[in-house]
């Protein structure tokens, strides 16, 4: 056997003893000193090294500032900065940032106007690109204010 052979075999062994260790975070292998799992990552010192989970990055909705959390399954508390209990995880308030009710406009006053016998709210919702409770709150006040909305006709 040649000396290349020798290494990989040898390496096999060692892995399938668990003396080889794989860092989850940095990606670095190294040898362990015992048989025990080690505490933590010779290279970038992560304790968690063997856990794969990428810890979510949170949000303070009073002063802006993100930050990962210390822990992937427990919810901090409150914002390490200003210390307020306003926090999310950063996903969530980019998810209601992206659903954020919009300025109702008069084309879209005039839109459900002229289509809401035709178009149910959910459609015109959908069409306009707003939330079905602006939808109904444009019938609504356009109601208060003596508009005569049609009622829907039925299919046949």
């Amino acid at each position: 056997m040649d000396e290349e052979k020798i290494l990989e075999k040898a390496f096999e062994i060692l892995k399938k003893r668990k003396l080889i260790w794989e860092c989850k975070k940095c990606g670095y292998k190294w040898i362990g000193r015992s048989i025990g799992k080690p505490y933590r990552c010779p290279k970038c010192k992560a304790t968690d090294w063997d856990n794969p989970k990428e810890k979510p990055i949170w949000k303070c909705y009073r002063c802006g500032y993100e930050w990962k959390a210390k822990y992937p399954d427990k919810e901090p508390r409150y914002c390490p900065n200003c210390h307020k209990r306003e926090i999310t995880r950063l996903e969530n308030y980019q998810k209601q940032v992206a659903n954020k009710l919009r300025e109702v406009t008069i084309e879209d006053v005039r839109f459900v106007y002229k289509n809401c016998a035709n178009m149910t709210v959910p459609e015109i919702a959908k069409k306009l690109g707003m939330s079905e409770s602006q939808v109904n709150e444009i019938i609504n006040q356009l109601r208060i204010r003596g508009v005569n909305i049609p009622e829907k006709r039925e299919k046949a």
